[in-house]
């Protein structure tokens, strides 16, 4: 194995990999990489409750239903996904996907969750419903995964201490589902956001929503940092900011999944220089990537890109974790 960093925890110095296998967990859109020995980096006990944190939704959440059916196939009996996303269509689509779950997703059940669930959802989004629920039964998630694991809240992640609300804004292709609480811009695709077209929602810190759903406290014996023990960050343009309030927390996710806008928007809004320099802290922390090229799915995506927005670390902050080099 070869060790790429040198972090001084408890007084021990813990070399980290440069990089861990993973394999992709979702569609190709909206999926991220995890490590392929997942319980060993989650470091969670399976009869206590394993938190994820998916924040940023639009129309594509097979990276939650995957993560979900992962770990329930892992063995952790009280898995708990609270998926975040104040976008109207992302809710509405979010409670078709918990209808289609309840009344079955194969045959006659498939179809009349579908019937159900277009009374409320653009004739676009009804169509990315069969798609996912065509995505999850192909998967095997659907086999494994229960409405009830599923929890929505209907806020923002922010970067400040306070609540607080702001405006999101709309693109201006219909088609298109992602919001922004950043000023709006002009940017390739979707019809770019336009200044008319937004809505208000509340926004609140990572802190700040683990206090309020009670995950402040140590979790048992073996995982003792609060909060989630997964987090993934879809919030359009805003993850640098973000991902310094995360580091400035005591908040340290074992598996954080984080799509990066800034490294492929060409747009001035966009920091490709701030995006890099967050990943450069991201591994000062003690977080190390894992392996694009590890996966053929995204090998085969990453051919003619420098690079994909979407990337995954494993945090190596601990001294017990297999495969970590210990200096004392």
């Amino acid at each position: 194995m070869i060790f790429a960093s040198m972090l001084w925890v408890a007084g021990a110095a813990v070399s980290c990999p440069a990089s861990v296998p993973g394999r992709l967990v979702g569609t190709n859109y909206g999926g991220y990489l995890v490590p392929r020995e997942l319980s060993e980096w989650l470091r969670a006990r399976k009869d206590q409750p394993l938190l994820v944190y998916s924040f940023g939704l639009g129309l594509d959440v097979s990276f939650d239903l995957g993560i979900a059916s992962q770990l329930n196939a892992l063995g952790y009996s009280n898995v708990a996904v609270h998926q975040f996303d104040p976008t109207p269509r992302a809710i509405k689509f979010v409670r078709a996907v918990r209808i289609a779950l309840r009344e079955g997703v194969v045959g006659p059940a498939r179809d009349r969750a579908i019937r159900k669930a277009g009374t409320e959802l653009a004739p676009h989004d009804a169509d990315k419903l069969a798609s996912t629920l065509e995505w999850a039964v192909g998967s095997g998630a659907t086999s494994r995964v229960i409405p009830q694991q599923l929890q929505h809240h209907n806020w923002g992640l922010s970067t400040g201490a306070n609540e607080t609300s702001a405006r999101f804004y709309l693109p201006g292709d219909a088609r298109c589902v992602s919001a922004t609480s950043m000023a709006p811009r002009t940017a390739r695709g979707c019809g770019g956001m336009h200044p008319s077209r937004y809505f208000t929602a509340t926004l609140r810190s990572l802190e700040a929503t683990v206090a309020r759903l009670g995950h402040d406290a140590s979790r048992d014996a073996l995982h003792t940092m609060p909060g989630p023990h997964v987090l993934k960050i879809d919030v359009e343009g805003a993850e640098i900011q973000v991902l310094q309030a995360l580091l400035a927390s005591t908040l340290r996710p074992r598996l954080l999944c984080v799509d990066f806008d800034s490294l492929i928007s060409a747009h001035t809004a966009y920091n490709r220089t701030g995006a890099r320099a967050a990943i450069m802290q991201l591994h000062a922390a003690g977080y190390v990537p894992l392996d694009v090229r590890d996966d053929p799915r995204l090998a085969t995506l990453l051919k003619g890109h420098e690079s994909l927005p979407e990337r995954s670390f494993v945090y190596c902050g601990d001294t017990d974790i297999p495969g970590v080099e210990i200096q004392r």
